[in-house]
């Protein structure tokens, strides 16, 4: 389980993604209130599937304030992935799609947002 915690007001969006770059799980958290507002959450490292255990990688695909602190098990999200990514040997062509899917799923979010 991986320690997720959001300090500040924003909404934030992280993905679970294979290490084929497949996204398999998208969750969303909003924070409303002063900056001194924190929220914890725990995400699993590994999800079960008819094959057995998949480990995945945590990705933050968007947050809507910058200013809002974001860390994964204490560390910036960018090194938690990299992390990850290194610890059950995805490529790095791989982890190039995860990145590449994380920015593509973020556009449309955006997108959709702005529509409505």
């Amino acid at each position: 389980m991986m320690d997720l915690r959001l300090k500040g007001s924003g909404a934030a969006i992280v993905g679970l993604f294979d290490s084929r770059g497949k996204i398999l799980l998208t969750k969303r958290w909003v924070v409303t209130g002063s900056d001194a507002v924190e929220v914890r959450s725990r995400l699993p490292l590994s999800l079960a599937t008819k094959g057995g255990r998949l480990p995945v990688v945590p990705i933050l695909i968007d947050q809507t304030n910058d200013g809002q602190a974001i860390t994964f098990d204490g560390k910036k999200p960018a090194e938690m992935a990299l992390t990850r990514a290194r610890a059950i040997r995805i490529s790095q062509n791989s982890f190039r799609k995860i990145q590449a899917a994380s920015k593509l799923i973020a556009a449309r979010m955006r997108a959709q947002a702005f529509r409505s």
